[in-house]
């Protein structure tokens, strides 16, 4: 397959910049160890982003800057690659967007200000205000003060929170902070089996239950104040069903990655997925056409879900179920089976107290609504 072929279906591309991190988080990857570790060459970069602005079929694109660290590449790098990015889809009447995922301890006033009038789509890493921010990651008081500078300057942020050991039994004094830092959502990850989170950092089916009724709890108490997005589609499905659930997306069995989404490292290599280390999987390399059936083989091999999934067959919980991410999962037995036994304490949860439920998806169709 010609690697422009390769590129029409893609919508995607994250862009591995750099392993390296500023940062030691308790549970990250080792290979972001050193902010001095390698990243990627502005070549590798602008042949990533002309392979999919040049061949895409989508007209609405995204190139994702992500690392490690993206913020320790410097700004003229940055500006170069969106520059050039933006101004090649014009010519192809494509629109491109940028995200770029932070732990927000770079990110000076001026710096932040640039890189947004530059066009750069922000998330932040935040688990909490800074004391429980701290247990697993450090320099709380940094991120804080830049959330800070983003609402000072009406600049949207989105937020994500990865959820340990260190906050798990906190989840509703986490989220009253957000709302004192007038975060009104969050994403949410379960800390995931990878680098120094393999060695006991996995948390239990009971621990994550524990993290998600008390995310459940404070939406109801607090008329959703702060939303989690993964608990909210498990209640809209849980009042609704599942709607379009054989689409090709993060929570249904089958997913977009290496179909839809594409994942470069710094050295060009292809894989399958950008939001964990998917080395293991890879695909081909962006200056040399792909090698079909090997293609399709790591492609199935990435996607197969094993003996375990018959027992989805004729489980109730699998209405609410988002599967388990599947990065995650083939790294860690533990962690599917966690994820797998926690969907289904949730499930139970949400039959004996529909009350919660019901009260949540009243809120956000508009209707009246009453709780307690």
């Amino acid at each position: 397959m010609r690697i422009e072929s390769f590129f029409e279906p893609i919508v995607y591309v994250t862009a591995k910049v750099t392993h390296g991190c500023n940062q030691k988080c308790s549970y990250c990857k080792v290979d972001s160890l050193s902010g001095k570790s390698m990243k990627m060459s502005l070549e590798t970069a602008k042949r990533s982003a002309r392979l999919l602005i040049e061949n895409s079929g989508f007209s609405s694109l995204w190139f994702n800057m992500h690392g490690g660290e993206p913020l320790l590449l410097p700004d003229e790098w940055i500006e170069e690659v969106v520059c050039y990015a933006r101004e090649l889809a014009g010519k192809h009447s494509k629109e491109i967007r940028f995200p770029i995922a932070t732990n927000g301890t770079l990110l000076p006033e001026e710096r932040l200000l640039k890189l947004h009038k530059l066009g750069i789509d922000f998330s932040m890493s935040c688990d909490g205000p800074p004391k429980i921010h701290n247990i697993m990651r450090g320099r709380g008081a940094t991120v804080s003060r830049t959330y800070r500078l983003f609402r000072k300057h009406k600049i949207r942020c989105g937020i994500m929170a990865v959820i340990s050991r260190g906050n798990y039994d906190k989840m509703k004094l986490v989220m009253d902070w957000y709302r004192e830092q007038g975060i009104r959502s969050f994403l949410s990850n379960f800390v995931e089996a990878q680098g120094r989170g393999v060695h006991n950092h996995l948390l239990t089916a009971r621990e994550m239950y524990e993290s998600g009724v008390q995310i459940l709890g404070h939406m109801c108490e607090t008329d959703i104040s702060v939303s989690n997005d993964d608990m909210l589609r498990k209640v809209a499905w849980f009042m609704q069903g599942r709607k379009n659930g054989d689409a090709l997306a993060c929570p249904n069995i089958e997913c977009h990655a290496g179909r839809h989404m594409v994942a470069v490292d710094m050295d060009g290599s292809i894989t399958t997925c950008g939001s964990a280390d998917t080395s293991d999987y890879l695909l081909g390399h962006i200056d040399r056409d792909i090698d079909e059936d090997r293609y399709k083989n790591v492609l199935h091999r990435f996607h197969d879900k094993g003996k375990w999934i018959i027992r989805c067959f004729d489980c109730a919980a699998r209405q609410i179920c988002s599967h388990g991410c599947t990065t995650a999962c083939n790294k860690s037995n533990d962690y599917r089976e966690n994820m797998c036994q926690y969907t289904r304490m949730i499930w139970t949860h949400l039959c004996e107290h529909p009350e919660k439920a019901r009260y949540i998806d009243n809120i956000i169709s508009g209707r009246k609504a009453h709780y307690g």
